[in-house]
């Protein structure tokens, strides 16, 4: 517009109009593009937090909201939904505050499995008839809740290839047997870990029949970024997001079909403690102020407000699906104003980053006050004043000089009485003698007050110089002392972690004693049962050879007896 304005003096009104509205619509069209792109936001409640959410904070600030979970049976049943019975009734806070929300309300889905609850999905997914069972049973939930939008499979997780064709097997399942039951396209969604070999194993596959990737039969497939660690033990940094993206990219697959993973909890990278959102700020409530801060001073590793804006900003930028949150509960209540969710959603929706105060200014300098700023602070005071009295000390030439003379009298001229002139003579040589005197009088002042100053600048030094020993005595105390608490934390530290060791050995040890002892109980057992089994074996050996022995004496007799009888038949007979 400046340079339209510019040209008006040289180029006809006409072109700087047309020119004007070039500007002004190539302006509009750049803050199009600028626009950030809305991203889906996924947030896990697992039931044991129903009771404790936000339920209309959360519905009002994800896009899809995770219920976990139901479990895999190995036939294929879905088992313990009384876990999300009481939330899915009609009448609970999370339906009423779903109702509350109109059209507004996020898309529902429940997790089948899960970290500890995935044991049977190998074989709910390995078996034809456990598989369709699996999805029949899964249809038929979703038809019974039309409040949900489909399922997110949490297997945890396939450790071969021909699992991984199995997970894509029960997906396809799932959407026919949805198409049996009348529900068009259920959302379908998956979790995996990356950089594990997932990505490399579950992109190669593709339907037989059909030309439908793996990755194809899902609508979001969600990147537990936050499972691994770094060198330094810190979770779900910006290098493994990056990672993460880069390994999905690489493998050619659709970015709109990823969700990056973020954490509301850290880790205490010392001993692997695991801590919510709310547990972190209880335990340092300045957190509050200071959203740049990742790190708390027991070493607890969390990805703070400016962090999860970064890395949604990251995901934005990279044309992912959406970000995926584990887990809301682990939050603080909106109406505290320190919960985490608003921060996502804000960059999610608009881009829009948590905004600088100086509360946090002030907090962070704060915090971040240790006892080297001190020094530097106290030797910037020493060197401002140095400075000062290098440009306003008197050099010492300038205040030994004698103060300037008083000017002579002219003496008068000789009087014409030649009679007179001694007399004269006189007097001015007594006034010259007494002027003499007082010069020297001024001299000795001005030297005892120049020697006052100086014996008074040396006390002066003196004592700054024993107030710098002190500060440099009490500086190097502290360093002492905080060398010493390292030292013993250090120490601490390693014991714990010995101590750690030790017992996770001894645990080792109990257990492989306790399978050594199991083991020889079993060997024990099944040499008893192989003594009992050949006993038992000889036992009816033997009675099957008095058996036999019994039926051969019993035909024995019955033989005599037949013959005796024939004897005697004879006999009467020749008598007869």
């Amino acid at each position: 517009a400046a340079c339209a304005v510019a040209c008006g003096f040289c180029v006809p009104r006409q072109s700087v109009g047309a020119l004007v509205a070039a500007v002004v619509i190539a302006g509009a069209v750049s803050r199009a593009d600028a626009e950030p792109k809305a991203l889906n936001v996924f947030g896990y409640v697992p039931e044991y937090r129903f009771g404790s959410v936000d339920w209309p904070h959360v519905i009002a600030s994800t896009t899809h909201l995770v219920l976990f979970s139901v479990e895999p049976s190995p036939s294929g049943n879905l088992v313990n939904m009384d876990r999300l019975s009481g939330v899915l009734a009609g009448g609970s806070a999370f339906r009423r505050s779903l109702a509350a929300a109109g059209g507004a309300a996020p898309k529902v889905l429940i997790t089948v499995g899960g970290a500890g609850r995935s044991r049977h999905f190998a074989a709910a997914a390995g078996s034809p008839k456990a598989r369709k069972k699996f999805a029949a049973a899964a249809a038929k939930m979703l038809k019974a809740h039309p409040v949900l939008a489909g399922l997110d499979l949490d297997w945890q997780q396939p450790e071969s290839d021909e699992q991984w064709r199995d997970l894509g097997k029960l997906a396809n399942e799932i959407r026919s047997a949805a198409a049996e039951q009348g529900i068009e396209h259920p959302i379908l969604t998956m979790t995996y870990h990356p950089r594990t070999g997932a990505v490399k194993a579950f992109s190669q596959i593709r339907g037989k029949k059909s030309d439908k990737s793996f990755v194809d039969l899902f609508d979001f497939c969600h990147a537990v970024a936050y499972s691994q660690y770094d060198s330094e033990r810190r979770h779900s940094t910006s290098h493994m997001d990056g990672a993460a993206m880069d390994e999905w990219a690489s493998k050619g697959l659709p970015t709109t079909k990823l969700t990056l993973g973020m954490p509301f909890f850290g880790i205490d990278r010392k001993t692997g403690e695991a801590k919510s959102w709310g547990q972190i700020l209880d335990q340092d409530p300045s957190l509050r102020y200071r959203p740049a801060v990742d790190e708390l001073a027991d070493g607890t590793y969390f990805v703070g407000a400016r962090s999860l804006h970064k890395k949604v900003s990251i995901a934005a930028s990279r044309g992912l699906g959406g970000v995926m949150i584990w887990e809301l509960g682990q939050d603080k209540p909106a109406a505290e104003g320190t919960d985490l969710l608003r921060h996502v959603w804000a960059a999610a929706r608009t881009g829009e980053e948590p905004p600088w105060t100086w509360t946090e200014g002030f907090y962070s300098r704060l915090h971040s006050f240790r006892s080297d700023h001190i020094f530097g602070m106290v030797a910037a005071i020493m060197g401002a004043y140095y400075l000062v009295q290098v440009f306003t000390f008197p050099y010492p030439r300038t205040r030994l000089q004698p103060p300037p003379k008083a000017p002579k009298v002219a003496r008068a001229p000789a009087p014409a009485d030649a009679a007179a002139a001694p007399q004269e003579v006189v007097a001015v040589a007594q006034e010259e003698k007494e002027a003499a005197a007082e010069e020297e009088e001024e001299e000795a002042k001005q030297r005892r007050r120049i020697e006052a100053e100086d014996e008074e600048r040396r006390a002066r030094e003196a004592e700054a110089a024993a107030k710098k020993s002190k500060l440099d005595a009490e500086e190097a105390e502290k360093r002492k002392a905080e060398t010493v608490e390292v030292e013993r934390q250090k120490r601490e530290a390693e014991n714990a972690e010995r101590q750690k060791r030790e017992a996770e050995e001894a645990e080792q040890r109990r257990r492989e004693a306790e399978e050594a002892a199991r083991k020889q109980r079993e060997v024990a057992e099944e040499a008893e049962r192989r003594k009992w089994e050949a006993e038992n074996a000889e036992r009816k050996k033997r009675e099957a050879e008095e058996a036999e022995r019994n039926r051969r004496e019993v035909e024995e007799a019955a033989r005599r007896k037949r013959e005796a009888e024939e004897a005697e038949k004879r006999k009467r007979e020749a008598e007869e």
